[in-house]
């Protein structure tokens, strides 16, 4: 496993953990605005094509729209966090050769 793979499994992880961590509190609000429709809210969970059924009616359907797109935004804000802080840390690196002349052969 090369360490490109191995960064981005974790960076999913951590992407899923924020999503799911903000996005079940939401959803739990728009449940309780919408008790008869309850049972399609936490259905969207794990089936988000719910949503666009005929009978989801348009404010279950913007609510829970708009709940996606907040635990979206704080998946964003999180990475743009750690993209920032990578940032910085490589202000401080040394540029190191990774190609070594040895034995008078020319370094490509």
């Amino acid at each position: 496993m090369t360490i490109r793979m191995l960064v981005s499994a974790i960076g999913l992880a951590i992407a899923q953990s924020v999503m799911q961590n903000d996005i079940m509190p939401l959803l739990k609000v728009i449940a309780a605005r919408f008790p008869d429709q309850a049972n399609v809210v936490y259905n969207i969970v794990s089936n988000q094509s719910v949503i666009w059924e005929s009978n989801v009616p348009i404010d279950v359907r913007d609510a829970v729209t708009e709940a996606y797109v907040k635990s979206t935004h704080k998946v964003y804000l999180v990475f743009m966090a750690f993209g920032s802080l990578t940032f910085i840390v490589s202000l401080f690196s040394k540029n190191l050769k990774l190609c070594r002349n040895l034995g008078g052969a020319a370094a490509e």
